[in-house]
């Protein structure tokens, strides 16, 4: 990576490595890995449009987004560093989700779903706008009732995360 002297942030060199140690360094094995990472961000996606629409409308949503993941004119076959971008993001995304939803989740919930956004955005700086999004959820989801304190406090433990990879 040193090597390369280019403005990337190192999040997709360590996506192809890992694929490369786990499925070999061929077209194949990247290929195989992009599989993986595409199945994982169909479920993470139908797990999210479920709780705005219904199953129906969740596998519909999901048939729409995994069209578009595949599709030649937007890379979708060349492992591209918006696929891990995605794949992160969703899994964000579902934690947070997942965290206002259940009042009795734990602190760790936050600062993994701020790790997922932080490797998002070494994937590709662009990630960064998912990570703003979560930001501006968890303020506008906090209760009315939950006092400045708290608000704080998820924000921080969340940034925490996000920082962790980076």
């Amino acid at each position: 990576y040193t090597l390369a002297y280019n403005m990337k942030l190192p999040g997709t060199y360590y996506m192809y490595a890992i694929f490369i140690k786990v499925f070999g360094a061929t077209k194949e094995g990247i290929h195989t890995g992009l599989l993986f990472t595409s199945l994982l961000s169909l479920l993470l996606f139908y797990r999210i449009a479920k709780n705005f629409v219904s199953k129906y409308g969740a596998v519909i949503a999901t048939f729409g987004f995994g069209l578009l993941d595949t599709s030649s004119g937007l890379l979708g076959q060349a492992a591209h560093a918006t696929h891990f971008v995605n794949l992160f993001a969703l899994a964000g995304i579902w934690l947070i989700l997942r965290k206002s939803k259940n009042a009795n989740a734990t602190p760790l919930s936050l600062i993994i779903a701020g790790i997922f956004f932080g490797l998002a955005f070494l994937c590709k700086q662009s990630g960064l706008f998912f990570t703003l999004f979560a930001v501006l959820f968890l303020f506008v989801s906090a209760n009315k009732s939950e006092d400045s304190f708290s608000k704080w406090k998820k924000l921080i433990l969340f940034c925490a995360g996000f920082i962790l990879p980076i």
